[in-house]
């Protein structure tokens, strides 16, 4: 039994007591009580507390209380003062630190002891109405995955219809039902610059591996996805570390069916539920798992959820857009589209929050007028009229006596604006723990909070804790189940930005610096999992040398899970950021290590011809003039060499190698004078000069013999000599030489150390040897592996490569129609890599399939446009073959002046092959074969 008559057992408000630990108002005897002890007060000032702890967190202006407690009688503001000062003695508070009595300087006061849970029959501050039919069809979507067949569904609406509700409702039904339901849930934040792979997906694995018992996740992860494992080190013990094979490159293809293999794996215990928020904001490779689990047919246990809103991921570029158009033509996904509430379900509402109640009946009308039934603004309206004091929650009930006959609501008309005067009616202490909370923008622990606003980790966890019981403003993001540390964030994005958006800019930069510690601080050896945060909060606290640091750390970590879009998308955030650095050198200096950085990654995922790497190589040249001597201009212009060439671009190309043999001599490094015959090698290739490129490149191959490979741009220049002088010697005729040349590349191309893009070269030379001794089976092979190869990397150039080659070997074997319309698509890929080099080949195989497929107008289009290829760039080596072939397609028709145009094209290719010294016919390089 309570000493207290008016505290119930559990230590609970009842209707005749007012709790606020460790005091008691109560309501019978009109008193004050500690521990059961009555503590004297004058009715007034009685009546003074009673009035501010039935509205906790409330702002109450002075009027008001002049006006409930001392009605119709004139006094001065000084009675207020005293009765005010008169509870602060009586509960021991501090007017500097309040714990319970708050002055709003020039406003009035706010009791802001944590309120007492909810008196019997009162309901929660959020109820949930109007989405009966979206509950029924995730319910029978959780059913058919529980019988082994995975669902997908997207939960689409605008910002604060519900979506996150919804999910919330649906699973803490289904784990009521289903106790051993795992849950892992992961979201995407807004931010400013590229996302990092994976991150909404790592989230939902970290929340996962609770549910399991010791160690079991982790074995689950070991078994099935080494790699996955690699990105939660902190799930990797000491007795058993991660094997080496997964430090190394992670592959797009092997990430994806990893996690499959994963999923199956955990489904065969347990059914899985994956949530994944927010997509409009995730990154590619998200989208990419997202859609590789979507259209898997493999039986399991799985649903699937992931919440977007489509009028933030609109764009045609948005991968996202593409990914749920695909899955749900291919029903491979449901989905289930939010709208706002309707009329009656406004009433529902306020039948839910204010049970028992007599609401106005007009109260639902002017709320479904103001809000337009978006759930969000519709709550946070709601708050703002208790605010206001139109609805007390008084003892009896809730009373709605103060509401006006006819509200006016028209100030603020969105809920930004009304989300914002929520805000401002919170304590100054409470604001600054919500400001530290949006400047961080993603969930907070209180110990970074307690470090960022130099305040105890208790007063923090007390602010943060009342707060998200109120279901005010915050929320607890993690459970903190198996002693986890819980963290916090906000109920809505929205409710982040308002608060965001009024944060000075100073204290705002302060902030972010100070988060920025904080964070590496709390994660220590695993900082680099946060590269991506941190980066931003040095940018924004204005350390940009930090913030390029991490930057170079994200886009490190991005390559090795092979998302190249994001390694790139960090880099070109680090080149806008390196214009803040504080001297013009050092922004230059800084802008090249970016460009230098970034160049590789276009060159594997864009192509070495395309736009983006010709642009930042004549970027990275421009600054490398600028800083003189000592910049890295080799390099830049060997980078520059490979993109004009493979543009076709002869005059940028002469000047550009002038330059580079210029360096090689004038520095007398033996490195140089490789790396420039290897480039001159290629280009005599190109140009048909083979007993050249033979001469250059067995003279880079001996310059290099026994020394130290140099540092170079794209595929490795010693192996890229050799590949070249062999084809060239295929052209020749010489296949012995040839064999033994790209055995050799073969066997550096297996090598642990070769990089995907040396590995594809190999390959590519490989299918073109194949393709010159007409070896259509040994093509195949050679452009299968090479298409399994770029799939996996990304490697746009001999991406589009193989797929020409692989579809010319259609042709070859009599599948003409479809090897043709393969081959479309193929040189369409080409041409938007922005090559030309070996577009002329492209060219004779559309040429020749057109012809097979009886189309000889279109094969002389398309054997004149690869003609016009091989003379005006240099991409001459198949000139012969080009020159034979329009000749063939001018003899072909009917008139002289057309039989003589072609004799006359004969003649050429016959010229043409003897000047290159080519003993191979050039008619039979596209016959088919013996």
């Amino acid at each position: 039994m309570s000493e207290n008559p008016g505290e119930t057992a559990a230590g609970k408000s009842g209707p005749d007591a007012v709790v606020f630990a460790p005091f008691t108002l109560d309501l019978r005897r009109g008193q004050l009580t500690r521990g059961g002890e009555a503590i004297p007060l004058r009715p007034k000032t009685w009546a003074v507390l009673l009035h501010l702890a039935q509205r906790p967190g409330l702002l109450v202006s002075r009027e008001e209380l002049l006006d409930a407690v001392w009605p119709g009688i004139a006094v001065t503001p000084d009675t207020l003062t005293k009765s005010i000062g008169e509870l602060r003695t009586a509960l021991g508070d501090d007017v500097r630190r309040p714990r319970f009595l708050e002055t709003v300087h020039r406003r009035g006061f706010r009791f802001r002891a944590a309120a007492a849970p909810a008196a019997p029959g009162r309901a929660a501050a959020r109820p949930f109405v109007g989405r009966t039919a979206e509950l029924q069809r995730l319910d029978e979507l959780l059913h058919q995955a529980r019988t082994g067949q995975p669902q997908l569904a997207f939960v689409s609406g605008p910002a604060g219809v519900g979506k996150t509700a919804l999910v919330e409702v649906f699973l803490e039904a289904a784990r009521a039902d289903d106790p051993t339901l795992a849950v892992g849930r992961g979201g995407s934040a807004e931010r400013h610059g590229p996302r990092e792979a994976y991150m909404p997906m790592l989230e939902a694995l970290g929340r996962l591996e609770p549910q399991f018992a010791d160690g079991r996740f982790a074995d689950l992860l070991r078994r099935a996805a080494p790699h996955w494992l690699a990105q939660l080190p902190w799930l990797i013990s000491a007795a058993a570390p991660l094997a080496a094979p997964a430090a190394a490159a992670i592959l797009p293809e092997r990430m994806l069916r990893e996690f499959g293999a994963f999923v199956a794996a955990v489904t065969q215990e347990r059914t899985l539920v994956l949530v994944l928020e927010d997509l409009h904001w995730s990154d590619p490779s998200t989208v990419d798992l997202l859609s590789y689990l979507g259209q898997r047919r493999d039986p399991g246990r799985l649903l699937l959820l992931a919440t977007y809103r489509p009028a933030e991921a609109a764009l045609p570029e948005h991968p996202l857009v593409a990914a749920t158009r695909a899955l749900r033509a291919t029903r491979a996904a449901v989905e289930i589209g939010l709208r706002d509430l309707q009329l009656a379900d406004m009433h529902a509402y306020l039948a839910a929050r204010f049970p028992g109640s007599a609401a106005p009946p007009q109260l639902g009308d002017v709320l479904f007028r103001h809000t337009g039934g978006n759930p969000l603004f519709l709550r946070a309206t709601v708050d703002h009229m208790r605010a206001q004091g139109w609805i007390l929650d008084t003892t009896p009930g809730w009373s709605f006596d103060a509401m006006p006959e006819h509200p006016e609501l028209g100030v603020p008309r969105d809920a930004h604006d009304t989300i914002a005067l929520q805000i401002a009616s919170l304590a100054p202490a409470d604001r600054r723990v919500l400001e530290a909370i949006a400047t961080a923008g993603q969930p907070c622990t209180a110990a970074v909070l307690a470090t960022v606003l130099e305040q105890p980790r208790a007063e923090i966890e007390t602010t943060c804790e009342t707060l998200a019981a109120a279901e005010r403003v915050l929320r607890v993001a993690d459970a903190a189940a198996d002693g986890a540390t819980p963290r916090y964030a906000f109920l809505h994005e929205l409710y982040r930005r308002a608060v965001y958006e009024d944060v000075p800019r100073g204290r705002r930069q302060r902030l972010h610096q100070r988060l920025g510690a904080a964070l590496a601080a709390e994660v220590g050896e695993f900082a680099a999992e946060l590269a991506p945060e941190l980066a931003l909060h040095c940018e924004h606290g204005g350390d940009i040398e930090q913030a390029l640091a991490h930057l170079a750390v994200a886009a490190a970590r991005a390559r090795q899970r092979s998302a190249a879009r994001e390694a790139i998308g960090y880099l070109e955030h680090a080149v806008t950021l390196a214009a803040r650095l504080p001297s013009p050198e050092v922004r230059r200096r800084g802008e090249l290590a970016q460009r230098l950085a970034l160049a590789p990654l276009l060159n594997e995922h864009c192509g070495v011809a395309s736009q983006e790497l010709l642009q930042n190589a004549e970027r990275a040249l421009d600054l490398c003039e600028s800083l003189g001597p000592s910049s890295p201009r080799f390099l830049v212009l060997q980078a520059l060499c490979h993109v004009y060439s493979m543009r076709g671009d002869e005059a940028a190309l002469g000047a550009t190698l002038d330059r580079l043999d210029e360096i090689a001599r004038q520095e007398h490094r033996p490195d140089h004078r490789v790396v420039a015959d290897s480039v001159r090698c290629r280009c005599a290739m190109h140009r048909g000069q083979f007993d050249l490129a033979v001469r250059l490149g067995e003279a880079v191959l001996a310059a290099a013999s026994g020394g130290e490979r140099p540092a170079a741009f794209g595929a490795d220049p010693v192996l890229a000599a050799r590949n070249h002088a062999a084809l060239s010697l295929a052209f020749l005729g010489d296949h012995s030489r040839t064999a033994a040349l790209l055995a050799a590349s073969r066997r550096e191309a297996v090598d642990a150390g070769a990089t995907p893009l040396t590995r594809a070269s190999v390959h590519v030379f490989e299918a073109l040897l194949a393709l010159v001794q007409r070896r259509t089976s040994d093509l195949r092979e050679a452009s299968r592996v090479l298409l399994a190869l770029t799939d996996e990397f990304g490697l746009r150039h001999f991406g589009a490569m193989g797929a020409t080659l692989h579809a010319w070997t259609d042709v070859q074997s009599g599948a003409v129609r479809q090897g043709l319309e393969r081959l479309l698509l193929g040189q369409a890929a080409y041409a938007a890599t922005g090559a030309q080099v070996f577009g002329s080949y492209i060219c004779a195989f559309v040429a020749e399939a057109h012809r097979r497929a009886g189309d000889t107008t279109a094969a002389a289009d398309a054997a004149a446009e690869g003609l016009r290829i091989a003379e005006t760039t240099l991409d001459r080596s198949f000139l012969p073959v080009l020159l034979h072939l329009n000749g063939e397609l001018l003899l072909a028709g009917r008139g002289a002046a057309r039989r003589r145009a072609g004799e006359d094209l004969q003649r050429r290719a016959a010229a043409a092959a003897q000047a290159q010294g080519s003993t191979v016919l050039t008619r039979r390089v596209l016959a088919p074969p013996d």
